[in-house]
Formats: C-alpha cells, structure tokens, sequence
C-alpha cells in the first residue's frame, strides 16, 4: 500500500456529489466510502491496486426539497478485513447491515428503538460492536450484542462521548473516544440542568475480553485521559 501514499485517488463522481463517510480496510488493499446524493446513498468498495470501484450498497431516494442527513452511514471493517458493517436510517428507525465481501451476503437487523441517532459504529469481534450513539437526548457508548440484539450502555451520563473507535494500546484492546468530561472514570450520573461546556479531549478505556454475558456486568469503570485541554 505504501506505493499510492502521496498519490491523488480518483474515483466517479460526475455530479460531485459529497462523500461523507471513508474506511480504509485492515490491510489497506482497500476502502469503502459513501456518497449523498440529495437523500440517495450509495457505498462502494474502492481496490487501490485495480483502481475500480463497485457499488455494494444503496438506501434511500433523492429529495430535493429535504435536507439531505450526512450523518448516515456509519461504516466499520471487521480485523480480517472480510466483512463490512454499515449503519442507516429507514423510515425514522436505524438499521445495521453485515456485508460478507468475498460473496456479498448481506445480514440486517434493526437497532435499538432506544438509540436516536448512531454516530459510529466498530467491531469489538464477530460478535459484539462498540456503538456511539444518542440517547435522551446525550451521546454515549454502548457495546452491542448482534446475536442477542441487545446493547449495553458503557457511558451513562450528561457528557458528550464522540468519535469512539476500537484501537490498540500495549497490545491491549482499548476504546479511544473524544469526550467534554472533566472525570477519568464512566460510572453513571444523572442529568444535571446545567449541561458541560468543557472542551473536548481524547480518552482511552481499558477494553475486557468478553467470553460472556457476566462479563459485561462487571466491566471496569476506570478511563485514561490522553490529552488536556487548556481552559
């Protein structure tokens, strides 16, 4: 991969039609990217080395008259790079699709009713899936359980938990995420009527191995801060 670093990639798009969401894959043969077409989206899986593109996947109608929602999609890969999940919205409820690359069999479910908007979206394993997403009106992290489709919330607080992706530290399996707290840790907290206006700043949890259930109910509480802000 390291050939193409430093060049221009160039990809269809006759219309300039915003690109709103771009995954580079594990190996980095590949990547996926979104684009919005007034309502109308479309993903496609880019190989670098081919330099061609392939629409994989489509949701949604064109709507002049309806500002178009750039939130959707989220997308992630799986570790081997063999599986894509994506996030959309349909008719007012949020959607998760599994896409098997290598034969293109597609897998969906439905999400939590409970989840108001997904801003991301990352694999823990083949199972479970790290899902920053609003709730009652704050944005916080759950794990996602896709074969018991139900999720558990890791942050439950009026702070805002952003931009959550499953990274590596010390070879340990971390979750970095931007947050407005001021606390290094995430127990629950009830909703203040004074909400936090702290800037944001990027912090790590320690992520468990989960063999099962129990293991989510007694996951560490603890966070580490990477940066600080000045006030």
């Amino acid at each position: 991969f390291s050939d193409f670093i430093g060049e221009s990639i160039k990809i269809k798009n006759k219309k300039i039609n915003p690109i709103t969401a771009l995954e580079i894959s594990p190996d980095n043969s590949s990547m996926v990217y979104a684009v919005n077409q007034i309502g109308k989206v479309k993903v496609y899986l880019y190989d670098f080395r081919s330099k061609k593109s392939e629409c994989i996947f489509k949701t949604g109608t064109k709507n002049k008259f309806q500002e178009a929602n750039h939130l959707y999609p989220s997308m992630a890969w799986n570790d081997m790079g063999s599986e894509l999940t994506i996030t959309f919205q349909k008719r007012d409820r949020i959607y998760l699709k599994k896409i098997i690359l290598e034969n293109k069999e597609k897998f969906e479910q439905l999400l939590p009713e409970e989840f108001q908007m997904v801003h991301s979206i990352d694999y823990i394993d083949n199972r479970y899936y790290l899902i920053n997403a609003t709730v009652e009106g704050y944005s916080d992290l759950f794990i996602y359980d896709s074969k018991e489709r139900e999720s558990i919330a890791l942050t439950q607080d009026y702070y805002d938990d952003l931009d959550a992706k499953i990274s590596f530290v010390d070879g340990e399996k971390v979750i970095l995420f931007s947050s407005n707290r001021n606390i290094e840790h995430i127990l629950p907290a009830k909703h203040d009527t004074i909400l936090p206006i702290n800037d944001f700043d990027i912090y790590y949890y320690n992520l468990p191995n989960i063999q099962s259930k129990s293991d989510l109910r007694s996951i560490p509480r603890t966070l580490t801060r990477v940066t600080q802000s000045t006030d």
